[in-house]
């Protein structure tokens, strides 16, 4: 489990940065990746995944909850290497929510 402090919306002069703390789910053997916060629930099941080592990222093709097309991209921080900073970018052709950022911190249980 990852959580966030912020819900980083995309706009013309920038990063829109809300405070919006929450936790996102990774679970790769239901092929789902789960955002939660006080006002969201949103679970993405993924068709396809692909990891790019030199980037150490992972890009995947997704269908949200109304079978809309997401594509969802996490980046590990190159320089670390480790699950401490990583980001992950939304993007959707859909107006409203088209493009976020959340920048994630590994939860230690």
């Amino acid at each position: 489990m990852y959580e966030y402090k912020t819900f980083d919306m995309r706009t013309p002069d920038g990063w829109n940065m809300i405070n919006v703390p929450g936790e996102v789910h990774i679970d790769n053997q239901n092929r789902e990746i789960i955002i939660i916060n006080n006002n969201v629930y949103m679970v993405f099941n993924w068709t396809t995944r692909q990891q790019f080592i030199r980037q150490s990222s992972y890009l995947y093709i997704t269908r949200d909850w109304r079978d809309v097309e997401v594509t969802i991209k996490i980046d590990n921080e190159p320089e670390t290497n480790d699950d401490t900073n990583i980001e992950l970018y939304y993007y959707s052709d859909e107006p409203g929510m088209k493009y976020f950022r959340l920048r994630l911190t590994l939860c230690k249980n």
